[in-house]
């Protein structure tokens, strides 16, 4: 089977603001570069609502559209839609986190009609986090997706990720780290990746009898 290695780099830039004590929406500028740092892979914008069912549970829903390249260098339009459940739990200084998200991507048009299809995809996330102290956090995670091959559901692809979360002051992080993904079906393509992110969050809206949490939780 031929093999295919790649290096990339990810630059990110969110907001969130938090509302009431269940609520959060964010909103992401993203970047992907591939091609051994010389292409760009993506471009999106990522919008997200997240609810806090119960601890430990949260739900989330997310949109992205973007710009995503063809195979003759023509940027296409993209879309995505995305719905998590979440659930963690800390045991003294380490987080342990699952996640399940089901996605549904589309790339352009797809037929002369003018519909669009879309790409369905299960996807399994276990992550650990370790809370060194205020301002540092180190975690890593493996996560695979599932998607559908004719009448069976294979796995098709892998990323491992090992990074870093840094507190600049109140509601300013910055993060970075590592990532190896390889795709499982097909082609063994292989990519190695280096991200960055800087995140902001909005100060916090309350209800007017609200005092459980400070500003910048």
């Amino acid at each position: 089977m031929a093999q295919y290695n790649d290096a990339g780099i990810w630059l990110s830039a969110k907001a969130d603001q938090r509302l009431y004590e269940r609520w959060e929406f964010s909103a992401e500028l993203a970047t992907r570069m591939d091609q051994n740092f010389t292409g760009i892979s993506s471009m999106f914008t990522d919008l997200s609502a997240e609810y806090e069912v119960a601890k430990p549970l949260d739900v989330s829903a997310t949109y992205r559209l973007g710009l995503t390249p063809d195979d003759e260098g023509y940027f296409m339009h993209r879309q995505r839609w995305a719905f998590d459940a979440t659930a963690g739990e800390k045991f003294g200084d380490i987080k342990v986190s699952y996640r399940l998200r089901y996605q549904a991507a589309n790339r352009g048009v797809s037929s002369f009609e003018g519909t669009r299809t879309y790409d369905v995809a299960y996807r399994n996330k276990l992550g650990l986090t370790w809370d060194i102290n205020k301002k540092w956090d180190i975690d890593g995670s493996v996560e695979f997706w599932t998607e559908r091959e004719d009448v069976n559901w294979l796995v098709s692809d892998l990323r491992v990720k090992v990074g870093f979360d840094h507190r600049l002051k109140k509601r300013r992080y910055i993060s970075g780290g590592i990532i190896h993904q390889r795709h499982i079906s097909g082609v063994d393509a292989r990519e190695y990746i280096v991200y960055f992110g800087y995140s902001y969050s909005l100060k916090r809206i309350r209800k007017k009898d609200d005092t459980s949490l400070p500003d910048d939780e």
